[in-house]
C-alpha cells in the first residue's frame, strides 16, 4: 500500500510540474534597438515586439529645465493570432496623455509591458527602447 500511494505521489507531482513547465515565463527586462524585432516564445505561441520612433524630450543631467520631459515609443506587438500598436512613455507622460504601461496577453497570460527608458548612443545615434514585461 505504501509503494502505491508514494507512485501516486510522484505521479500526480511528475504531470504538475509537466504543465508548469509548459507555460514559461517571460518577464524580464530587454533593450529593444530600433525597428529590430524580437521574439519571445511562451507554450505554443510566439510574442514578437518591435519599438519604432523612439523619441527622447527629457530634461538633459545638469541642466534646468522648465518642465521634465518625456521619452516615448512605439511598440508593435504580434502574437500568432494578434497585432497591436501601442505608443508607450516615460517621464512626463501625464501631460502628453500617452500611458507608461499596458497589458498584454500571451497563450493565456498576462503580461504588463512598460517602457523604462530611451537611449540615444551619442556616437552611432543607435537608439533603444528599454521594456520591461511582468506577469500579472
Amino acid at each position: 500500500m505504501k509503494f502505491f500511494v508514494k507512485a501516486l505521489f510522484l505521479m500526480i507531482m511528475t504531470a504538475t510540474l509537466s504543465c508548469k513547465k509548459g507555460k514559461s515565463d517571460i518577464s524580464g527586462t530587454y533593450q529593444l534597438i530600433e525597428n529590430t524585432a524580437v521574439s519571445f516564445a511562451n507554450g505554443t505561441q510566439t510574442l514578437t515586439v518591435t519599438a519604432s520612433n523612439l523619441i527622447d524630450s527629457r530634461c538633459p543631467v545638469n541642466v534646468t529645465c522648465v518642465w521634465e520631459g518625456y521619452a516615448a515609443a512605439d511598440l508593435l506587438i504580434k502574437t500568432n493570432e494578434t497585432e497591436n500598436k501601442i505608443k508607450l512613455c516615460t517621464g512626463g507622460c501625464n501631460l502628453v496623455k500617452l500611458p507608461t504601461q499596458e497589458t498584454i496577453t500571451l497563450n493565456g497570460v498576462d503580461y504588463q509591458i512598460q517602457l523604462k527608458n530611451v537611449v540615444i548612443a551619442t556616437t552611432s545615434n543607435q537608439k533603444t527602447a528599454v521594456v520591461t514585461l511582468v506577469k500579472i
